[in-house]
């Protein structure tokens, strides 16, 4: 008899699902009952190394109105949460044993076509918007070394062919024209005169320092870059 009701108890227990799990039938089986915080994914930073041996993660400026992030004279570069990067264009000096006093090159040698830092032109390259005109924070190709330009080379040529195959001219045109560029600074030697040293590179500092005072969204190169 006692059997008897113990089987008609479990059985009770077992229609009414008390001992075994059911299926979910919604898609929520499984799930957490919170809702997970969406954490939107980082871009990965892009690496562009100089030939000062300095070294700065972050990415081409998107551009604006006044300025492009590239065009034939270099490039406007920003970090990843987009601040403007002003390069520092360091210049320590070294003693080398055979050629006297040079450049060092961030990597205990010297490198000595490490080219000035902008100079004033009679058309100054445009700025972004909200960053003061006179000094230019677009970088020359000149300044990269080889392994960074030849990633920027295989990126602007490699946007060349896909857009005029697309049928875009006049943007294939135009990457077509900073391929040539970035070809031509991997190709090319700084003249003497036209080389960095301390003394450039202090004057380009505290004239950066008086221009760019009080300024928002910049970011100085010296304070950001990292050295190899």
């Amino acid at each position: 008899m006692k059997r008897i009701i113990l089987t008609a108890i479990l059985t009770a227990l077992s229609l009414n699902g008390a001992d075994t799990p059911s299926r979910s039938m919604s898609g929520s089986f499984g799930k957490p009952a919170y809702t997970p915080t969406y954490v939107k994914p980082t871009p990965k930073a892009y690496r562009f190394g100089f030939k000062d041996g300095s070294v700065f993660y972050g990415k081409i400026y998107k551009g604006d109105s006044l300025a492009r992030g590239a065009s034939a004279k270099g490039l406007v570069l920003e970090t990843m949460d987009n601040k403007i990067y002003v390069h520092h264009y360091p210049a320590k000096v070294i003693n080398h044993p055979i050629m006297g006093t040079v450049v060092e090159n961030g990597r205990g040698g010297y490198d000595p076509y490490t080219p000035e830092p902008p100079v004033e032109e009679i058309i100054p390259d445009r700025n972004p918007i909200r960053i003061p005109v006179c000094s230019p924070v677009r970088i020359s190709f000149m300044q990269f070394d080889k392994p960074t330009l030849n990633g920027l080379y295989n990126y602007y040529s490699g946007k060349t062919r896909t857009e005029y195959n697309k049928g875009y001219t006049v943007s294939s045109n135009a990457n077509k024209i900073i391929a040539k560029e970035i070809y031509k600074a991997y190709n090319s030697k700084t003249p003497a005169s036209k080389r960095n040293t301390p003394a450039k590179s202090l004057a380009w500092k505290r004239k950066i320092f008086k221009e760019f005072a009080g300024t928002k969204n910049v970011i100085w190169g010296e304070h950001y870059a990292r050295r190899r």
